[in-house]
């Protein structure tokens, strides 16, 4: 009977878990990233969809421009100002184009796909609704499903918190560093406990005519010798030896439990500000919506009036320069609170696809917004 077996197993299934967990861990991170990933190859295409209209309109501008200076309708400043307004866009547009080339570049490496054209991207965030999942296309409509959307302003920072603790993964892993560190003490003080062994030998010595037949009953001699014994190993004075690797695990043990608990501060913290940071990526997201509809409608009326000659080049290409700013910082909004949802779901250890079933069991006991 050696107390060192038994506390040795329990370690060794405590390290088990904790590579396990590990792997885990990892995986939440990879899926994470690729998401994030993603949501930025989205808000990269709304910038240069954006660009390439600006592009489009203002090369529209010019050549009504153009021919109204030819007719005495329109200054030569403003062909001018249109000319380097294109002059500036034309840039900005081969900048976002090679930044879209990039980032699927990074998503193709992460993704282990060969070439960046085998990604096939679908949904657009200028045409995504945080309001009503359904008035979505199906493209938007299964990536908001994919996190869980299901629209409403309800915040459940207890709900979150509480699964945070329970599956979060570095916290698992440092309970269960703590866990190991406590088998590994208990370890050093079984060497204080005497070991007690049994042992038992039962021999056949055995000789006969012929060939051998050790069981069977014939004229043969045989011998038997059974030994049956009980060893018992008494621990003896060793120094301070022992003293010492028993204090050096306890320290071991105690920075683990600090670490374990620091870490769920940490984890609160984090918690609590991405669910402050999605909710307030969901409002401005519905205030940027308002926004980009009332500056199309600008733009519209100031086109109009334009050709009209109602209104100067200054003033269209103002209310152009507006549409432009509030589609993307709608846009930009969608894409901050997709990113925060992302950052969330690794933060409360729910993520799509790694915990597939502990994030069904959670969406069925409570929504998240």
């Amino acid at each position: 009977l050696r107390p060192s077996v038994f506390v040795g197993v329990r370690a060794a299934s405590h390290f088990e878990d904790l590579q396990e967990e590990a792997v885990r861990g990892q995986s939440h991170a990879v899926a994470t990233r690729v998401r994030l990933l993603y949501y930025q190859l989205l808000l990269s295409r709304e910038q240069l969809r954006l660009t390439e209209n600006s592009v489009r309109r203002v090369r529209e501008s010019l050549r009504e421009t153009r021919a109204r200076n030819e007719t005495g309708l329109a200054s030569d400043y403003d062909l001018l100002r249109l000319e380097v307004e294109l002059a500036n866009l034309e840039p900005n547009l081969r900048r976002a184009e090679n930044s879209v080339r990039e980032i699927r570049r990074q998503l193709a490496i992460e993704l282990d796909v060969p070439e960046q054209d085998e990604i096939t991207v679908r949904g657009a965030l200028a045409e995504m609704d945080l309001d009503n999942l359904e008035d979505n296309d199906p493209d938007n409509r299964e990536i908001l499903e994919f996190m869980g959307f299901q629209g409403g302003d309800l915040e459940v920072p207890e709900y979150a918190l509480r699964m945070a603790g329970e599956l979060r993964s570095d916290l698992r892993q440092l309970e269960l560093n703590r866990d190991l560190r406590q088998a590994e003490v208990r370890l050093e003080q079984v060497s204080y406990l005497p070991e007690v062994t049994l042992f038992g030998n039962y021999i056949i010595n055995a000789q006969d005519n012929g060939s051998p037949n050790f069981f069977a009953r014939g004229d043969g001699q045989r011998a038997y010798t059974r030994i049956v014994g009980v060893r018992v190993s008494l621990p003896v004075f060793q120094g301070f030896k022992r003293v010492a690797r028993i204090d050096q695990k306890r320290a071991a043990l105690r920075s683990a439990e600090v670490q374990s608990q620091r870490g769920r501060d940490m984890a609160r913290a984090q918690v609590k500000s991405l669910l402050e940071f999605s909710g307030e990526a969901l409002s401005r997201a519905r205030a940027q919506r308002l926004a980009v509809e009332q500056a199309t409608r600008g733009f519209e009326i100031a086109s109009a009036q334009y050709r009209e000659g109602l209104v100067s080049q200054f003033e269209l290409t103002d209310a152009e320069v507006a549409l432009r700013q509030s589609e993307f910082n709608y846009a930009q909004a969608v894409f901050d609170y997709l990113v925060a949802r992302a950052q969330l779901d690794e933060a409360t250890g729910l993520v799509p696809l790694v915990d597939q079933d502990a994030v069904q069991t959670a969406r069925e006991g409570y929504e998240l917004p």
